[in-house]
Parts: structure tokens; C-alpha cells; sequence
């Protein structure tokens, strides 16, 4: 028995001597993790994150409801934003190279938050164009708001996506929190 004893202790310090260097410290035999789901995921998706070439934020206070033309330059693109006021009616249109987009009658292609469609002219101011550029297409988005916020628009917003070389629209809704 005792040299059973023995034996499994010889065979035990072998097999701890791998774990131990010179100076009497274990060395670490577990395995070195990778990131963790939580970071390859952020890596994936930053790495197939779309950015957009160009940036333009609103700092034009609109000064209320009143007929107006706004220009914006972005990048070789033309974009004016006009605004025609009756003392029933705001319609709001918004004309890319030369191309008119009017608002009235557009719908967002989604229900945002299972709510309802919104109709784009309620949303006839705009916040932000962003220029993106996606092999040899070049799409324009536009953050659009409510011209005049009373409480009950304030969170609702939509985007436009504009596509240069084929002029295909697309509306689409968002709340935000």
C-alpha cells in the first residue's frame, strides 16, 4: 500500500512540474480566451458600419412659419429646401440636383414602434443631410422633423433616403426616446 502511495505521489509531482517554473511559481495553463461575444460582435458590426462621407447639421433657427428657400451644398450636390406658406396650409418640398421631391401625399414606408405610417408633410423641417457613398452609388439621407413642435411631434422623426444615380425615394418613420 505504501508503495502504491509512493507512486501516485511520484506521478503527481511529474505531472505538477510542467505547471512550475524555476522560480516556484505556477504557470498559467488556461487556455487564453479570446474577446468575448459582446466584443466580436462591436468588431463585426464597426467593421460592416456604413459612415458617411459627409456630414451637414441644421444650425438655422427657421424663425417660424413663413415662405422660405434654404441652400445647402453637399459635396457637388444642390440641395434646396422650400418652404411655401398660405394661412391654411405649410407645403414643403425639397429639390435635389435639380430633381423636386414635394413632401404632400408621401407616406414612410414603416410603422414605427407599431404605430401608424406618418404622412412626410408633418415632418417639413430638416435636421441633418448625410452624404454616403456605396461603390458607385452616392446616397443622400436626410433627417426630416416637424417644422413647429407643440408637445405631440416633438419625438417623432423620418428619414430620407435618396439614391443620386437612380432618384429612388424612400421615406421612413422614427420615434425617438
Amino acid at each position: 500500500m505504501k508503495l502504491l502511495y509512493l507512486l501516485v505521489l511520484f506521478i503527481f509531482l511529474i505531472s505538477m512540474s510542467g505547471l512550475i517554473d524555476g522560480s516556484a511559481n505556477i504557470k498559467s495553463h488556461m487556455p487564453k480566451c479570446g474577446p468575448s461575444i459582446e466584443e466580436r460582435l462591436r468588431n463585426h458590426f464597426d467593421g460592416y458600419e456604413i459612415r458617411p462621407e459627409l456630414v451637414i447639421n441644421n444650425n438655422d433657427d427657421f424663425g417660424g412659419v413663413r415662405s422660405k428657400r434654404r441652400t445647402t451644398t453637399l459635396a457637388n450636390h444642390k440641395i434646396v429646401w422650400i418652404t411655401m406658406a398660405t394661412n391654411k396650409d405649410v407645403e414643403t418640398s425639397i429639390r435635389i440636383d435639380n430633381e423636386t421631391i414635394p413632401l404632400k401625399g408621401k407616406v414612410s414606408m414603416n410603422d414605427a414602434a407599431g404605430d401608424r405610417r406618418i404622412e412626410m408633410d408633418l415632418v417639413n423641417d430638416w435636421n441633418q443631410i448625410k452624404l454616403y457613398k456605396l461603390g458607385n452609388h452616392e446616397i443622400i439621407g436626410i433627417t426630416l422633423t416637424p417644422l413647429m413642435c407643440t408637445g405631440l411631434m416633438c419625438s417623432v422623426s423620418a428619414q430620407l433616403l435618396y439614391d443620386v444615380n437612380t432618384k429612388t425615394k424612400s421615406f421612413f418613420r422614427r420615434i425617438s426616446d
